[in-house]
């Protein structure tokens, strides 16, 4: 009976935290991405509409892709900074001894 107990609270749990993620994540960084792009195109967007959605989505897309580039920038602008040779073919600071 207190396991049962027990389960049903950290169910309650996990489903508030899931529901608060998923409007989080759909909510603001979908569909408030989306509208703040599409909104200059349209002036009757709608808000909660498909369009707005894909172009959050994209959005997104684009700044991870636009994010591992900046990574792999830096860290070959470490290597070099440092005084090694980047490897382009393996992805290695290689330091001379």
């Amino acid at each position: 009976m207190a396991v049962e107990a027990v389960g049903e609270i950290f169910t309650g749990i996990f489903r508030f935290l899931f529901r608060i993620l998923t409007e989080v994540l759909l909510e603001f960084l979908l569909k408030g991405t989306g509208y703040f792009i599409c909104r200059p195109f349209s002036k009757n967007i709608n808000p909660d509409g498909f369009k707005v959605v894909i172009a959050g989505f994209a959005f997104w897309v684009l700044m991870f892709i636009v994010a591992l580039k900046v990574f792999n920038f830096v860290q070959v602008d470490k290597c070099l900074d440092s005084g090694g040779s980047y490897n382009y073919q393996t992805k290695t600071c290689v330091h001379q001894s």
